[in-house]
């Protein structure tokens, strides 16, 4: 899959995502409204008034960059349906001439689908774990 389609259509899911302001907190607490303009894995371009900053995803709270990742998959998920939905809709000419590349283009959606899946299991189990240290943390503040 090429990478640059990838990234213009995660930018074009994200732009999608983003009519209305949004108020994102980084880490130390400090709030302001502004709109998601793109993403990548690790920084974002949000976009407050006429200034656009580019901001490392580590700078946000973990609910913001949460957010940030969810879109990031959704758009890969879409990609990989898009690419199957290609696959195995073409033309029966075009299956006939070249079934690599349509065995290509399908590996490479499942691939993708597989990949976006496994991503999401992660944010999951993190969030699981973060809310098990969390309340093993509250526990301990109890008894003592």
């Amino acid at each position: 899959m090429n990478k640059a389609r990838l990234h213009f259509a995660c930018t074009l899911f994200v732009l999608a995502q983003t009519s209305l302001a949004r108020t994102w907190t980084d880490v130390e607490g400090r709030k302001v409204e502004a709109d998601l303009v793109s993403a990548t894995a690790t920084q974002c371009v949000l976009k407050a008034g006429q200034q656009q900053v580019v901001i490392s995803l580590d700078v946000l709270c973990d609910a913001d960059q949460r957010y940030i990742k969810n879109i990031l998959v959704d758009a890969k998920m879409k990609e990989a349906e898009r690419l199957l939905n290609a696959a195995t809709s073409a033309s029966p000419a075009a299956k006939v001439n070249d079934p690599s590349t349509v065995m290509r283009q399908m590996l490479a959606a499942r691939a993708a689908a597989d990949k976006a899946q496994a991503q999401r299991l992660a944010a999951s189990q993190a969030r699981f774990d973060a809310a098990k240290s969390q309340r093993k943390r509250a526990a301990a503040r109890c008894v003592t």
